[in-house]
């Protein structure tokens, strides 16, 4: 049965300069809340702006109101809809439940009591597998080709393959933790960064985000797990880091104590750290 066909279109030169007209309007929205986003603190914001906030804030604005409202909302929806790895799983996990309750439904109706997975559904996990490993090569690549572009011969990054181990922090949490594909990252990441000459150091990662840049060394004597006031910031001695950088920058420290290297560190660029859009 023929479910859907490809149809092509002529539009009159005013609908065209209309559609166009829209699509200027939609990329000029996308740059305002794009900006907000990345300089939210200088902006004098003090939270994140997520697209909730952004809609309302922006209905009165002129690209705003150049589009109809559930466009524009879609447009602002875009930059949490990027594809982050939590987005993407968010995404297929509701998209397969709502997939499975109607084919079910439709199963249990006409009296099969076990159901088989339908070729919908079975789709749909191979296109989240498909997604997933897409932005994890485009995520290990970007991060292997700067690695060179900088000739840096080493990486350091937090061993967390048995975070998981008997671990429960609720319904939600727990889908979005325990799906983190960490061992698939690492070997990504360590292919990659071969191909460069480049070698993959993994370090144990405790009271890192605990302990204050400024400690004399990361352990547990120095944790200070009050100090992070709330989600990405680290405050100590009345200065605000981000709390994301904290945690990098005492793996780091952790693993020249461990192996014996003495280097000098600078804290400089842990208050504000760059934000990279790594695959759209």
């Amino acid at each position: 049965m023929l479910l859907s066909h490809k149809t092509s279109i002529r539009i009159s030169q005013e609908y065209s300069n209309i559609i166009g007209h829209m699509c200027y309007a939609a990329s000029k929205l996308w740059n305002v809340c794009n900006y907000e986003r990345h300089y939210y603190k200088e902006l004098g914001l003090e939270k994140y702006p997520d697209w909730y906030y952004q809609k309302k804030a922006h209905k009165g604005d002129l690209w705003y109101r150049q589009l109809p409202s559930q466009t524009a909302q879609e447009t602002c929806k875009q930059l949490d809809k990027a594809r982050k790895y939590l987005s993407l799983e968010r995404y297929f996990h509701k998209e397969i439940a709502r997939v499975q309750s109607v084919w079910y439904a439709q199963q249990s109706e006409k009296g099969i009591k076990y159901p088989r997975s339908s070729k919908h559904i079975r789709r749909l996990y191979r296109k989240k597998q498909n997604a997933v490993k897409d932005y994890l090569h485009k995520v290990t690549r970007w991060i292997a080709e700067y690695c060179r572009k900088e000739d840096i011969c080493c990486v350091v990054v937090g061993d967390i393959r048995n975070i998981r181990k008997e671990k429960d922090m609720g319904h939600k949490t727990n889908q979005k933790f325990h799906g983190l594909p960490y061992n698939r990252l690492y070997i990504m990441l360590e292919y990659k960064l071969k191909l460069y000459g480049i070698q993959l150091i993994k370090q144990e990662e405790s009271y890192t985000s605990q302990c204050s840049p400024l400690s004399p060394e990361v352990s547990k004597r120095y944790a200070e797990a009050s100090n992070r006031k709330e989600r990405g910031i680290y405050i100590t001695d009345g200065v605000r880091f981000n709390a994301d950088a904290v945690g990098a920058f005492n793996i780091l420290r952790k693993y020249l104590s461990v192996s014996g290297k003495q280097k000098e560190l600078s804290v400089t660029g842990l208050k504000n750290p760059e934000i990279i859009k790594v695959a759209a």
